[in-house]
Order: C-alpha cells, then sequence, then structure tokens
C-alpha cells in the first residue's frame, strides 16, 4: 500500500502466510496492482530471484522477519529459520535494482546483534560477506565510502512512525540502498510532527481538546518541564503528533457483529495487568503488535474510562497503521491482527519512499513485492 501510494506499480508480490496472500489479492484494486502483478504463495528461501529476471526491476521493498530480533521473541538472530536478510541480499545483488528499501525492529541495533548487524550491511553493501571495515556506523550517515567503492551505498536510521503523522508510537530501523552508479544523494525525510506541538495544543492553546469538545486536563507533570518542552526553541513549526481519539474520532462505536463487512466490531476478554494497560485516547497509540501466539494484550488495547480496557477492533488497527478505510483484510481477527501488527504503517512507508520515486522514470516507477512473513512486502 505504501508503495502505491509514492508512485510504485507492484509487479510481484512474494508471501508466504495464505491468509495474507488472500489480503494482497483482495486488495488489488486499492493496491494499483489489478492486472500487472502476481502474487506469489511462496517461502522466499525456496524461490529463486530468476522467475523475476524479465522484468525491468527499479526498486526492492521488504522486511524481513523481524522476530529473530525483536525484544518480544527469542532473540536467536541470525540462527533463527526466519532470518531471511541473507536471501533479501541474494535478491538484491542477482536483480540490481537501482535502490532498495528494508524495514525492521530497532532491536537488530543493540549490541546483542551489533556485530551480525554489521555483517548485514557489508553484504548488502558489497554483495558477499567479504567487505572493508565499515566507515561510519553513525544513524544516518551512509556507512561505506571513499575507496572502497561498494555496489551499494547503505543509510540507516531508526524512526519513530509518531514523527511522520502516525498516530502510533513505533520505533522501526530503515536501511536504504543506492546503487554506486546511480548519480542521486539519499536524504532521510524530515519529521513533520512532535510531542511538544501536541502538549502545547493542549496545555498552552488548548486547541487539542477544543477540537474535540472536551474539557481542558491540567498538566500532571512539573511546571519546570513544562516551560522546557514548550519553549519556542521547541520546533513549534512542527504539527502536534497525531492521537488515538484524532485516528478513530469519526468511526463511531463498535458494533457487536463479527460479520461486519468494515470490519468494525468487538471482540470480549481484554484486562489491563501489569505492564499492559491499553493505549491513552489523548496520545498516540503504543506498537501496534501482530501477536504470533493469540491477540497481544496490552498493546492492542484503549483504556477507557474507570480502568476499563477493550480490544481495538480491525478497523481501528488498521487506522492506526495507516491503512485507508476501502483496504480489507482476510481470515479470523487473530490473522487480520497478525497482518497489521507485522505491516509498515502505510503512512511512513510512503514517505520514505516518495524520496525516491523522483530519481526513476517520468512515469510511475513498477515494482515488485516481494513479502515475508504476515503483511510485508519486498518490492521494486
Amino acid at each position: 500500500m505504501a508503495a502505491k501510494k509514492a508512485n510504485f506499480t507492484p509487479l510481484a508480490l512474494f508471501e508466504k502466510d495464505p491468509h495474507a496472500c488472500e489480503t494482497l489479492r483482495l486488495n488489488e484494486k486499492a493496491l494499483g496492482s489489478a492486472g500487472t502483478s502476481r502474487v506469489f504463495q511462496e517461502d522466499l528461501k525456496k524461490i529463486s530471484p530468476r522467475v523475476l529476471e524479465d522484468l525491468n526491476i527499479d526498486a526492492i521493498i521488504g522486511g524481513p522477519p523481524c522476530q529473530p530480533f525483536s525484544r518480544g521473541g527469542a532473540g536467536n538472530g541470525p540462527l533463527d529459520d526466519r532470518d531471511l536478510f541473507p536471501n533479501f541480499r541474494h535478491f538484491v545483488h542477482h536483480l540490481r535494482p537501482k535502490a532498495f528499501v528494508i524495514e525492521n525492529v530497532a532491536g537488530l541495533t543493540s549490541p546483542r546483534f551489533y556485530d551480525y548487524f554489521k555483517r548485514i550491511l557489508g553484504s548488502l553493501a558489497f554483495g558477499s560477506n567479504r567487505y572493508p571495515t565499515p566507515v561510519s556506523l553513525h544513524d544516518g550517515e551512509p556507512v561505506f565510502s571513499g575507496s572502497s567503492r561498494p555496489d551499494y551505498r547503505i543509510y540507516f536510521k531508526v524512526l519513530n512512525a509518531a514523527d511522520f503523522g502516525v498516530p502510533q508510537m513505533r520505533l522501526r530501523l530503515f536501511m536504504v540502498g543506492v546503487r554506486n552508479d546511480c548519480q542521486f544523494s539519499w536524504k532521510w525525510p524530515s519529521v513533520t510532527h512532535s510531542k511538544e506541538a501536541l502538549m502545547r495544543a493542549k496545555f498552552v492553546s488548548g486547541e487539542y481538546f477544543a477540537q474535540h469538545e472536551l474539557k481542558s486536563s491540567r498538566y500532571v507533570g512539573s511546571l519546570k518541564d513544562l516551560h522546557v518542552k514548550l519553549s519556542e526553541n521547541a520546533a513549534s513549526f512542527l504539527k502536534p503528533h497525531v492521537t488515538v481519539r484524532d485516528a478513530l474520532a469519526d468511526l463511531g462505536k463498535p458494533v457487536r457483529d463479527s460479520n461486519d463487512p468494515f470490519q468494525h466490531y468487538l471482540v470480549p476478554g481484554a484486562r489491563a495487568y501489569p505492564g499492559h494497560t491499553g493505549s491513552l485516547w489523548d496520545e498516540p497509540a503504543k506498537t501496534i503488535k501482530a501477536g504470533v501466539h493469540g491477540c497481544p494484550g496490552g498493546e492492542n488495547m484503549v483504556r477507557l474510562d474507570r480502568g476499563r480496557v477493550r480490544y481495538f477492533t480491525v478497523r481501528e488497527l488498521a487506522r492506526l497503521q495507516s491503512f485507508p478505510d476501502n483496504y480489507r483484510f482476510h481470515g479470523t481477527r487473530n490473522q487480520c491482527v497478525r497482518q497489521i501488527g507485522n505491516a509498515v504503517p502505510v503512512l511512513l512507508g510512503s514517505t520514505i519512499l516518495a524520496e525516491l520515486a523522483p530519481h526513476f522514470t517520468i512515469h510511475a516507477s513498477r515494482s515488485i513485492t516481494a513479502a515475508r512473513a504476515s503483511s510485508v512486502y519486498l518490492c521494486r
């Protein structure tokens, strides 16, 4: 969806999960891929990039499974069978696109996986596990440069989706590679939203509460802290973070019919417990999780009055991931939640891809979308 929004046209979509494949087929028109792409229900480890050799690929976009590097997972890294970074590198260096974009969890840059992270960057840059020492591992700067002459200039940065207008606090690592013979430099998109601007809209101007016809709320922190955060030098030109209430205000109350075609139905059983207390209405949501072992707890709940909580509906979760309302998800609630939680927020993904699109053809760049587990794609 993000690729289409950024003017890329999908040519092929690789996805292992059958329910996610049905979702992709169900949304061919929304994706702009009707009649132009093929959904491959395949394990990326079992398919050769040769099947795509006759396609003129501009970019490969994807998200190798994050579970091997996630704080909530076993943390086995490259020993985990779901690690598809070597396969992604194989596709890139066989097909030689002008650029590629990878999304993963920020935990990949942690000390635990630091050595493997360097190996990933080196193998993506040079196409093998033999490469010079990285010139820079500073967030946002090129990794290899100078006389090393990599096949791809590599950049990486950890971004928060909320800073780009997504109603969710979601830290994710992005890696961008630009083929060395392409005469353009990569530039990260500028932040557009901030927490400080939201605080200003609440506690200084009162615009936020007036917009939602709410009684103004008192600031619960120290006045000194508030003064520092809301000083005139605190990026006053940025927009406020988008809150759960901002994103869901016009949806209306959830229904009780699980066959609701809009997928805005209630699911019982939500409960709060330490560390899992749900998202606040008047803040960006907590990170939406995939819930591989069932519906996750506090991350996918909203806090109501008097300490009550309820699960977000499928449609609410889709809104919090910035999917348009005409995008439908196939499968049971758990299967839909898994797809949504694994996805890249559409608004954030399209913001990054929009920085690449102008450097390709005058017409819409044709895209290959090859995925991993639920609803993350490798595109061109």
